[in-house]
C-alpha cells in the first residue's frame, strides 16, 4: 500500500500547510510541509514511505483561517492502483 495526502486552498492567498506525522500509538515519526498556491492544490505522495510498515496518522494546519484548507488522505493498491479516500475526521 501506499498513502498520499492532499490539500485544496480555498483562499486567495498561498499558505503552507504544516503536517505531523504519528504512530497510531501517538509517537512522532516526523514532519513535513507545502506550499499551496492561492486556489490551488497539490498532494504529498507516498508520505509514510521512510517509515513503513506502519499504522498511522497525520495532523496538518495552516496559518490561514479555518476552512480555508482541506486536506484528505488516500490509500492505493500498489499492485492494482485501487485507491481509497480517507476524509479528515
Amino acid at each position: 500500500m501506499r498513502y498520499n495526502v492532499g490539500c485544496l486552498n480555498a483562499s486567495t492567498q498561498a499558505a503552507r500547510v504544516n503536517f505531523e506525522l504519528y504512530r497510531s500509538d501517538g509517537t512522532m515519526l516526523g514532519t513535513e510541509s507545502l506550499i499551496l498556491m492561492p486556489l490551488g492544490n497539490d498532494q504529498l505522495n507516498r508520505i509514510f514511505g521512510p517509515y513503513q510498515p506502519v499504522t498511522g496518522y497525520i495532523d496538518y494546519w495552516s496559518d490561514l483561517p479555518m476552512g480555508s484548507i482541506y486536506c484528505y488522505g488516500s490509500v492505493l493498491d500498489n499492485v492494482t492502483s485501487d485507491p481509497t479516500t480517507i476524509p479528515p475526521q
